[in-house]
This record gives structure tokens, C-alpha cells and sequence, in this order.
């Protein structure tokens, strides 16, 4: 039996989406962490970041090796608990804070990404999925025949 939500709590959890991402693109922390419930979750592909100090930790950590990341969205759909956004990764590498790496390479990787509403109509988990050699090849941390 499929669950219907009604069409003005889609469109507004469609509008929370767009303030997190309209907050993670101006680096606006804890702007970002008030898109999120009490207990809240970010996973970054496959790696679970829980709580306000797990996500504040890696967005700062993100921020510092990537000073001009964004997020580009190309499409967004709708589901009954669920947003789903395809878009682009955009970002120059910083320091190489985790490694060699080429600063000042320009990054472009597609990604998808699920953000899941609670009760309260917040964000309980955002989970971020991107080809990770693909990251890799433009940090110039592994070779493009790879």
C-alpha cells in the first residue's frame, strides 16, 4: 500500500532541502545544523557521521580543504519521506590536509544525495553518494588510467 503525503508538506519539505544546501553552498554551519532535528545523522558515502558534532566536525574539516565548495543541484524529486537531489560537486582544492594533493585543482564530481525527514519535519539524515576514484583522479591522487 504506497503512503501519500500531502502535496504543500512535499513542497515544503522541498523548501527545507533547498535551505540546507543553500546553507552548506554559503558555509553558513550552524545555519546547515538548524535544517537538522534533534538527532540527526550525515552520511558521506557509506561513512556515518552521527549527531551535531559528527556532522559540525566533517563540514568543517570539508570547508578547510575545500574553502569554495558547493553543491550544484541538476534535478530534485520528491518522495513520501524522502528528497532526492542529483547534482554537481563543485570545489577548488585547498590545503591537502589528508594527504598529497594539487591545491588549487578544480574538482567536478555529479553526486546524488537523500535527505530524510522525522516527525518534526526536519532532517533526521542526509546521505551524500559520489564516485570517490573519480574525487581521486581530480585531486591528482591517482592516475586517470586507474
Amino acid at each position: 500500500m504506497a503512503h501519500v503525503v500531502n502535496p504543500e508538506r512535499m513542497m515544503a519539505r522541498r523548501q527545507v532541502v533547498e535551505a540546507h544546501l543553500h546553507k552548506l553552498n554559503a558555509h553558513d554551519l550552524d545555519g546547515l545544523l538548524e535544517t537538522f532535528g534533534a538527532s540527526p545523522a550525515l552520511v558521506l558515502n557509506g561513512e556515518y557521521h552521527p549527531g551535531r558534532e559528527g556532522i559540525r566536525v566533517l563540514f568543517a574539516m570539508l570547508y578547510a580543504d575545500f574553502p569554495d565548495l558547493r553543491i550544484q543541484v541538476r534535478r530534485s524529486y520528491l518522495a513520501s519521506d524522502t528528497v532526492i537531489v542529483e547534482g554537481v560537486l563543485h570545489a577548488g582544492l585547498g590545503r591537502p590536509a589528508r594527504g598529497p594533493g594539487l591545491p588549487g585543482r578544480r574538482l567536478e564530481i555529479p553526486l546524488c544525495a537523500l535527505f530524510h525527514f522525522g516527525a518534526d519535519e526536519k532532517l533526521v539524515e542526509t546521505s551524500f553518494y559520489f564516485d570517490g576514484a573519480l574525487l581521486l583522479r581530480q585531486m591528482g591522487r591517482l592516475p586517470m588510467a586507474a
